[in-house]
Formats: structure tokens, C-alpha cells, sequence
């Protein structure tokens, strides 16, 4: 286990160093800032996909310890606005992680054409792209970030489902995919996620959906959503 003291020290100065565009794991979100807004500027959507809180931290500065799974810090959400709650951060590049997302795993309905097991194996390659596993480094991430990307990829492809529907003329297609849709903006995980104005332009889109009306300011590119 690191110091967590040093680690705390290191993780607090990497928070100020990040600031880039991102893909979400599910690719569709198009342009985002990391854990702090959305494309738009308008809205603040916390732990959109695992990459949107994932902080790199070289292990020369943190210490060998930070290869360690469980860091044993937490999120500090009244200090760092892109931490979502006292959940602990993980490193994603450590033996075991894919067995923590793989627990995460919900079991809710999902469009045909996609599954479960299928948004897992994302949701890790994902998380282990970074240069920083491969050079045997550390990646960290809070445990929440996990819950945050398998709603995100539901929320993804039920919004696709229901432009598929809409493309076809398929009313009860669309009308179905909107519920679920709606069901997502309701959870309390998009709560929790939900820095400001999420949900408010998330129903809106459910309720588009819902008209048979495709919105044009929705952060999912369906082109890039697997299915």
C-alpha cells in the first residue's frame, strides 16, 4: 500500500494538470472536458464513461504501491469538483480490475443488437488504453466511474434504438426506447453524476424520443455506438 499521504499529494497535483477532450467508452459522446462539462458548455455531467475521471499517476512520483488495485483513497467531492463521492479510487491498470468491473455489471434491459458482456469488455479496454498501463504505470479511477459508464452505454444505445425506431416508423419501438430512457434520467446514479443541468436536457430527449421527434443537441453520435 503507498503512502497515502504522498499519493494524495500526487493525485491532488494531477487533478489540476488534466484538462482534455475525450471519447466516451461508448464513443458517442462527442466532445467533453474532463468530469466537468459537456459539449455544449451548459451542462456538467460527472463520470460520463470510465475515461472522464480516470487521472494518470507515474508510479516514480506515487510510489510502486499506487500498482496495487485498491489504492485505499477516496474521493474527496467537497475539494475536486470532478470527484463524484467518497468512493475509492482504483487503479485500472492493476491484476483484478476487469473482475471489479465485471461485478458492476447491471442487469437491466438493453436494445437487441448489444449486451452486458459486451459493454464489460469496453468499459476495460477502455480503461487500459492509456500508455500509462502499458509502461507499467498506474491509472486511477473511482469506483463509481464504473456504475457511470455501463448507464452511459444504456443510455447510448436506447437512444439509438429509439432513432432507429423513429427512422422506420416504428411507434412502439421509439415509445419503448424513450421509457427506458426516462428510467435512466430518474436513477439515482444520474443523480449522483449529474453536475448541473444533466437531467434536465436528458428528459428532454427522452421526451423527444417519446414524440417520435430526434433531438438535434444530444451528446450520442449513434454512428459510433455499437450495436
Amino acid at each position: 500500500m503507498p503512502d497515502l499521504d504522498d499519493l494524495s499529494h500526487t493525485l491532488a497535483a494531477a487533478r489540476l494538470d488534466v484538462d482534455r477532450d475525450l471519447a466516451s467508452i461508448h464513443g458517442a459522446l462527442i466532445s467533453a472536458q474532463l468530469g466537468t462539462r459537456a459539449r455544449s458548455g451548459r451542462r456538467k455531467r460527472f463520470g460520463i464513461g470510465l475515461a472522464a475521471i480516470i487521472i494518470t499517476v507515474s508510479t516514480t512520483a506515487a510510489g510502486t504501491g499506487v500498482l496495487a488495485l485498491r489504492t485505499g483513497m477516496h474521493g474527496q467531492p467537497s475539494r475536486f469538483t470532478e470527484d463524484v463521492d467518497r468512493s475509492e479510487w482504483l487503479n485500472v491498470c492493476a491484476p483484478g480490475y476487469a473482475e471489479v468491473v465485471r461485478k458492476h455489471q447491471p442487469d437491466g434491459p438493453l436494445p437487441g443488437g448489444t449486451s452486458w458482456d459486451v459493454a464489460t469488455r469496453a468499459l476495460v479496454t477502455q480503461a487500459q488504453s492509456s500508455s500509462y498501463c502499458a509502461n507499467g504505470e498506474g491509472s486511477l479511477q473511482q469506483e463509481t466511474a464504473i456504475d457511470s459508464g455501463y448507464l452511459f452505454w444504456a443510455q447510448s444505445s436506447w437512444f439509438c434504438a429509439g432513432v432507429d425506431a423513429i427512422h422506420s416508423g416504428d411507434r412502439s419501438g421509439w415509445v419503448a426506447a424513450a421509457s427506458q430512457l426516462q428510467s435512466i434520467v430518474d436513477s439515482d446514479l444520474m443523480a449522483k453524476v449529474d453536475g448541473g443541468g444533466v437531467r434536465v436536457h436528458d428528459a428532454r430527449v427522452a421526451s423527444s424520443i417519446k414524440d417520435g421527434k430526434i433531438p438535434l443537441d444530444s451528446d450520442i453520435d449513434c454512428s459510433k455506438v455499437d450495436r
